[in-house]
């Protein structure tokens, strides 16, 4: 578990992220930052040497990605275009969706890999589906919105979580963005 630990940090990581192109407010540096993110990361799948170098960093630092992403972009690749298209398409109600996408999926798997009762499909349980509705209520309290409303968008989120979608990651962010972005007026 300690591996998959480390790998969720660095998925929390996206949301600081998220925060600070959301006050830099200039559609060039969020691009930009986006293309660098995946330039690293095509080098990577491209470049023998850089690869090496990636795979020795793992070596000293523990595993960034599932042995699935090593032949595709990366969850933060994914992750970090979901980021860049949900501030873009929403403005600064993204960043109440990505707080319950990003932190969701981090505490989903935490409290899943911990408690784990209730299997479901695809590795995962109903312990960890219900983080997302009970992280969307505190979500909720933090901005002042419906907590039924935001429970709900929990579960809708948690709900597409749970099929492990191959860009999952940039997925989850839009959708919990689009879909805060959409019922922030009555939330």
């Amino acid at each position: 578990m300690s591996g998959e630990l480390f790998r969720k940090s660095f998925h929390l990581l996206a949301f600081y992220y998220a925060v600070l192109l959301y006050l830099t407010r200039d559609p060039l540096i969020t691009w930009g930052s986006f293309l660098y993110v995946v330039s690293l990361d095509y080098a990577r799948l491209v470049i023998p040497e850089y690869g090496r170098l990636y795979s020795l960093l793992e070596r000293i630092t523990g595993p960034f990605m599932k042995d699935r992403e090593r032949s595709d972009l990366s969850d933060a690749s994914k992750m970090t275009l979901g980021v860049v298209l949900s501030l873009t398409l929403f403005g600064g109600w993204a960043l109440v969706g990505l707080a319950i996408s990003i932190v969701g999926d981090a505490l989903a798997s935490l409290v899943g890999r911990t408690f784990g009762w209730g299997p479901l499909i695809n590795g995962k349980t109903i312990s960890g589906f219900l983080a997302f509705p009970l992280w969307s209520l505190v979500v909720a309290w933090a901005v002042g919105g419906s907590p039924l409303t935001f429970v709900a968008i929990g579960v809708l989120v948690g709900t597409l979580e749970i099929l492990s979608l191959r860009w999952e990651n940039t997925i989850l962010g839009v959708w919990a963005s689009a879909l805060v972005y959409l019922v922030h007026p009555w939330a």
